[in-house]
């Protein structure tokens, strides 16, 4: 695995990625703001950003009008689109335990077309509308106001993917993090966006054990191989936010599973990026950075394929505090595009 660049700051909070007509694209999730809670062009706002897959810089912003960020999780492709998936349990920001609760849920897939943002050009900022607007009814999802606390839910949908005329979600499992849970829907895109509510019935799916009993937060199908690519993290210590008196997970090892024969005989083989992606540390006074040598796991959300079979992920930025008989140990992992090369 290589590491490319750190990603700017205005996608700290990176939640998918994708590599379309040659260029890598990726979103930010509600939680950007937390990471700069001053800087109001930091928030969640409809952006898809293009990427630079050398630099890891922004090379041009797409606006898509016609839709909000509400908790932007994901990112997939087909041949004609990009599907962008805001079906994540935003979390509210704040300085008071409360402020972590679920906030709300969009249960909504945005479509939009790569002709579209071709046609829109060149230019650093752009603006795109939406295609289709596709609503979700997920079969036994709670209201999201019956949950009550960050890691209360086992349906919060962080991971997209398209395979044929088929949407594929995956839930983070909070609660049972031992398999990847995926939901799927009967009828087909075309079927539900001929219709005049553009909505898709979802239910579950296959589920898949995971060993490593981690949470997914990103998926990548390789339609050619029948291969799903998924990712995501195991939080394995409780650490205290500054000024929040209630525990919450902090991201301690990366994962990434690899099912080959996904459509008829799958088979699960899962890697621990752990040992790869590391950071630091340190004991200080509240509020001050510095880094010293401790390893800590990435918060990785974004996996995407190459057409020449290579494995791009990216992380969030992880931003943590524990305090503790009034001495803070705050450790900082910026968010990162890395490259796996498994051909």
């Amino acid at each position: 695995m290589t590491k490319i660049r750190n990603l700017p700051d205005e996608i700290s909070a990176s939640s998918g990625l994708i590599y379309s007509d040659s260029s890598f694209y990726t979103i930010i999730d509600s939680s950007n703001q937390r990471f700069f809670p001053n800087a109001k062009r930091y928030s969640a706002k409809p952006i898809l950003y293009k990427l630079d897959g050398q630099t890891g810089k922004i090379t041009q912003r797409i606006t898509i009008s016609g839709v909000s960020n509400t908790d932007w999780e994901d990112l997939a492709a087909d041949k004609d689109y990009i599907y962008i998936a805001d079906t994540g349990y935003k979390k509210l920001n704040g300085d008071t335990p409360d402020d972590y609760s679920i906030g709300s849920s969009a249960n909504k897939v945005y479509r939009i077309s790569k002709q579209a943002i071709r046609d829109a050009g060149a230019d650093a900022e752009v603006s795109v509308a939406v295609d289709k607007v596709i609503n979700l009814n997920i079969n036994g999802r709670p209201d999201y106001r019956s949950s009550t606390k960050d890691g209360d839910t086992d349906w919060d949908f962080e991971a997209l993917s398209v395979k044929e005329d088929s949407l594929i979600l995956f839930s983070k499992q909070w609660k049972n993090n031992s398999k990847a849970q995926s939901f799927s829907h009967t009828d087909t895109l075309n079927e539900a966006l001929d219709s005049s509510s553009s909505t898709l019935a979802v239910q579950k799916d296959k589920a898949f054990a995971l060993k490593s009993g981690y949470m997914v937060t990103g998926a990548e199908y390789d339609q050619a191989n029948d291969v799903m690519f998924l990712v995501g993290y195991i939080a394995e210590t409780l650490h205290y936010e500054f000024n929040v008196a209630s525990p919450i997970p902090v991201p301690q090892r990366a994962y990434l599973s690899v099912i080959t024969s996904y459509s008829k005989n799958p088979k699960v083989a899962t890697y621990d990026l752990g040992a790869e992606l590391t950071t630091s540390q340190s004991k200080l006074k509240s509020g001050q950075w510095k880094p010293v040598d401790k390893t800590i796991g990435y918060e990785v959300e974004g996996i995407c394929v190459t057409d020449d079979g290579e494995v791009y992920i990216t992380n969030e930025t992880t931003d943590r505090e524990d305090g503790k008989l009034g001495v803070y140990y705050k450790s900082y992992v910026p968010a990162t595009l890395h490259r796996i090369n498994f051909r």
